[in-house]
């Protein structure tokens, strides 16, 4: 018997095999014992993640490899804190990235972990997800992206927030039809309230958006766009993190209204779709 990929103990065997007179109870159990009347006994507590079957007994190197199939080094994230960016590994959470910096390389370039992955099909921003795989690509850890005041998922926050924010501050969209890390965007002055201010904010975002190239690299916008220096500094992307209990709707939540929750869908989908139109002509 092997553990942890470890020979803890061996028995001889006979190489003759009886197989049960009762053909009901002719068949292969893993976890149990196979029974008469088809069902299993003594079966095994806990879980079986996989089983395989061999038709031969496996050598010892064969059995070292299988071993590290299933084993990774490192099963936390280990983030660089000379990044510049903020990971809070107590809500998993990365932020404090300007919408510029939301890319893939520099993501994976803020973590030391070789078996590190960006899941995104268009878009970096809040709610992207980053995870962690093992060497049969199974994700065992995952974390997410931050970015206040983006609360539609794009990477930017302007206009099109404000209007999803709007809803969460009047109650139109409650707490508990969105992701906590959708309501943490939202509150885009870090008061811990979700209100008319933070949509303020969006709306002023959005206006002097419209006036920046985002095509152009962000160090040239630094250097030659006052714009855009002031939409970077409208909302703070450092402010510690605040548990999604801690914050909190202007107006009281108004239940579970299910067709709010497929509007705000709709929405999303919607403005994400006019986003990407206009960036492809």
């Amino acid at each position: 018997m092997y553990v942890n990929g470890v020979l803890i103990s061996s028995e001889s065997a006979t190489p003759l095999i009886s197989f049960p007179s009762n053909e009901d109870a002719q068949f292969l159990c893993i976890g149990g014992d196979s029974s008469y009347n088809g069902e299993t006994e003594a079966r095994f507590t806990g879980k079986i993640v996989t089983a395989n079957v061999y038709g031969r007994a496996l050598t010892v190197s064969e059995i070292n490899e299988l071993y590290s199939q299933y084993t990774y080094s490192n099963d936390s994230f280990d983030f660089i804190h000379e990044s510049g960016y903020v990971f809070d590994s107590k809500n998993m959470l990365l932020y404090g990235m300007t919408p510029s910096e939301l890319t893939t390389e520099n993501i994976k370039n803020a973590f030391t972990n070789e078996n590190l992955y960006v899941e995104t099909e268009c878009y970096i921003g809040t709610g992207t997800k980053i995870v962690l795989k093992n060497s049969r690509g199974e994700v065992y850890n995952s974390a997410e992206i931050l970015v206040f005041g983006d609360v539609n998922g794009d990477g930017w926050y302007d206009g099109m927030d404000s209007i999803i924010v709007s809803c969460l501050a009047t109650g139109l969209i409650s707490k508990d039809m969105i992701r906590g890390v959708v309501w943490r965007a939202a509150d885009c002055n870090h008061d811990g309230v979700i209100d008319g201010l933070d949509v303020e904010l969006l709306r002023q975002a959005g206006l002097l958006l419209e006036n920046i190239d985002q095509s152009k690299p962000t160090e040239e916008l630094l250097a030659t766009s006052s714009e855009y220096v002031q939409y970077l500094n409208l909302i703070d992307q450092t402010a510690e993190v605040k548990t999604s209990e801690d914050i909190n709707s202007d107006e009281p939540v108004n239940g579970k209204i299910c067709i709010f929750n497929w509007l705000l869908n709709c929405i999303i989908k919607i403005l994400n779709y006019i986003k990407l139109h206009f960036a492809l002509i």
